[in-house]
């Protein structure tokens, strides 16, 4: 129960002890807290690793990271998500290394992240770029204005397709070879676009539009491969407390 409620519920020591006290009628001390910790912890190597070995295993996985308070300081919860098992990993960085940690080394499925640069060891082939997060920093593009806003506007134009085609596969009134015979039409306006911003006056636009012609392949893995989806919205569940 001490262990539910301070890494679950996230309640401080101080509040468990209230409540053991007052509710429970179960006085305790901060450090019997932390003993309880430690019990549950060592007790739940076993099936961490065992749950991060299937994790390891799977096809496919939404990964992502927030940032997070480990012992009053700065940490970054990581999240591996995938059909079977959510295996969460708490690391003080948001690293190359960090990433390493929580997918192995050779990963050999599909991970389904944003562009953040601690994923860019990962083939490309073996990645799927997440599109809402695609979506953002189109939309930047377009707040920025001028050559800046035309691009950005191209790209989320491509990007409304993409999803209202997607929904139609997802209800069944399409299907994965239909989709897949729309890509290169897919494509073609999005290189398009991302060449025209690399080519534009805006300096942040045009750095942001190299990059993602740099990992361009992980655009469309989804089309191709079952079970993976254009966005990875299934990690940033996980990481939301209460979800």
């Amino acid at each position: 129960l001490v262990a539910l409620l301070t890494g679950r519920y996230r309640q401080s020591k101080r509040m468990v002890t209230e409540f053991l006290d007052e509710v429970l009628g179960v006085p305790m001390s901060l450090g019997a807290v932390s003993r309880c910790e430690a019990r549950v912890s060592a007790a739940l190597q076993a099936p961490y690793a065992e749950a991060q070995a299937s994790a390891r295993a799977a096809p496919w996985a939404n990964v992502d990271e927030t940032s997070w308070c480990e012992d009053k300081r700065g940490a970054w919860l990581w999240v591996m998500a995938t059909s079977l098992v959510t295996v969460l990993m708490v690391h003080r960085s948001r690293s190359k290394a960090a990433a390493k940690a929580l997918l192995g080394e050779h990963f050999a499925g599909i991970a389904i992240t944003d562009r953040y640069g601690s994923y860019l060891w990962l083939d490309v082939q073996r990645r799927q770029v997440c599109w809402s997060h695609l979506d953002r920093d189109f939309q930047a593009m377009v707040d920025r204005g001028g050559g800046s806003g035309a691009v950005g506007r191209a790209l989320l134009a491509v990007s409304a397709r993409m999803f209202k085609w997607w929904a139609w596969v997802e209800r069944g009134r399409r299907d994965r070879a239909w989709l897949k015979s729309k890509l290169p039409e897919l494509q073609r306006a999005t290189r398009t676009a991302l060449a025209a911003g690399v080519a534009g006056d805006d300096a942040t636009t045009a750095g942001v539009c190299a990059e993602m012609l740099k990992v361009f392949p992980a655009f469309w893995t989804f089309v191709t491969v079952d079970g993976v989806e254009p966005t990875n919205n299934l990690a940033e569940r996980s990481l939301r407390i209460g979800d």
